[in-house]
């Protein structure tokens, strides 16, 4: 065992100021976690976002390469325990989707006046083109949960790696969190036509708010439920 993980293991973890005491992140301080977990991980999410550019042009094709591709290397990290990011929401986790949906509309729209009014040329999403029929919610229900096991598996595969580099979980958590933002964002170069400023500070760092909902409940279906509703309103 590291210097860090000894300490690590002898003193409770110090969390932030609007983390639930008693909710910790899973995986990271697994005393048995190899490199190869975090790796699998980081490269599954980075992968199912890849083969979106070589998949035929199917949205049931994609919608299970995002849900499946994520999903099982997560199951076998963490030994097929699904329960590790999936709990019974409280009160506060439903209060926490409404506030972050409020939240994150006004950042999106804030943000995108804001570019456009210094010169940028805001790009749409394809999708907007697509017939939204019941098929098409039906696969942009699995999609959007796909999305955030993606998120959520860069997210912990760093804090995994940072975490045993350092033994700082704060530092760790924020590396993780910039990280996750960043490649998110460059997930959306195509969708939105190369506009690199745009996917960065748009669908990028505004994905904050989704992954806050995790960080916060310790619980995927906030952030699944908050990205899923953003997304059904702006379609609409």
């Amino acid at each position: 065992m590291s210097k860090h993980m000894e300490a690590a293991a002898t003193t409770q973890p110090e969390l932030f100021f609007w983390e639930r005491p008693e909710l910790d992140f899973p995986l990271y301080d697994d005393e048995t976690m190899g490199l190869w977990q975090p790796i699998l991980l980081i490269g599954s999410a980075v992968a199912a976002l890849v083969s979106l550019s070589f998949l035929p042009d199917s949205r049931m094709v994609k919608s299970a390469a995002l849900f499946f591709g994520p999903l099982v290397p997560y199951l076998i990290v963490a030994r097929g325990n699904i329960f590790t990011i999936i709990k019974r929401p409280r009160l506060g986790d439903i209060i926490l989707v409404p506030v972050t949906l409020i939240l994150t509309i006004a950042y999106s729209l804030g943000m995108g006046i804001l570019l456009y009014k210094l010169g940028f040329e805001i790009q749409g999403n394809a999708v907007y083109n697509e017939t939204r029929d019941a098929v098409f919610f039906a696969f942009l229900f699995v999609q959007l949960f796909g999305e955030e096991m993606v998120k959520l598996n860069i997210f912990l595969g760093v804090l995994i790696l940072a975490f045993k580099r350092t033994g700082n979980r704060k530092m760790s958590v924020v590396v993780a969190i910039i990280i996750t933002l960043f490649i998110f964002g460059i997930a959306h170069f195509r969708a939105y036509n190369g506009s690199l400023v745009q996917i960065l500070l748009v669908q990028g760092a505004g994905s904050i708010f989704a992954l806050f909902c995790y960080m916060r409940s310790k619980n995927i279906l906030t952030s699944y439920a908050m990205h899923f509703l953003q997304d059904f309103l702006f379609l609409i």
